[in-house]
């Protein structure tokens, strides 16, 4: 049986040390805000009902809102667990839509750290293959980055990278499952 990663998890694998500077009750907050604004920025996207926000939610949840009322034209897809059939991994992508001026779909993944990640674009690679094999043709990749106080949004767009990306995250694919399959 093939061992089936999730693309974080692929990712991880080729990066063990990107994290081991974060003491650990630190990267635990990281993971809960992601987690928790995740949530939230889901249920806006969906258009379904909110609960009142965490104090330090707030400011990250009115810029990725300000960003997202200025430039979103339609959602398509808001984290949908999606299995790739014949290269077998994972993942959830957080938003594919259209954006304003855009004829084509855009896979956006939203992000909190304050910092940018190289991770980051193999991440979106791996979900681009997802999303098409899913039948989403997606013309470009891009992370977003609310920020902290509310202030707008830092979009980057990854419109060079893609191809040679997803050759760097099948082979950190292929490394995971070396060390991971039967």
């Amino acid at each position: 049986m093939i061992a089936v990663p999730s693309v974080t998890q692929a990712i991880g694998f080729g990066n063990p040390g990107a994290f081991a500077n974060v003491p650990p009750h630190l990267m635990l907050v990281a993971q809960e805000r992601g987690t928790a604004f995740h949530e939230i920025a889901a249920a806006y996207a969906k258009k379904l009902w909110l609960p009142t926000l965490p104090e330090e939610l707030t400011g990250f949840f009115l810029s990725f809102t300000r960003w997202f009322d200025k430039f979103v034209v339609e959602t398509v897809m808001v984290e949908e667990r999606l299995k790739h059939p014949t290269l077998y991994y994972e993942g959830t992508p957080d938003w594919v839509g259209r954006l304003k001026g855009d004829l084509g779909l855009t896979l956006v993944d939203w992000k909190t750290p304050h910092y940018a990640s190289k991770g980051w674009r193999l991440q979106l690679a791996g979900y681009k293959g997802l999303c098409e094999k899913a039948g989403y043709e997606i013309a470009r990749v891009a992370s977003l980055q609310p920020r902290r106080d509310g202030k707008t949004a830092k979009f980057i767009d990854y419109p060079n990278s893609l191809t040679n990306d997803m050759a760097i995250f099948m082979s950190v694919l292929n490394v995971w499952r070396f060390y991971n399959g039967d």
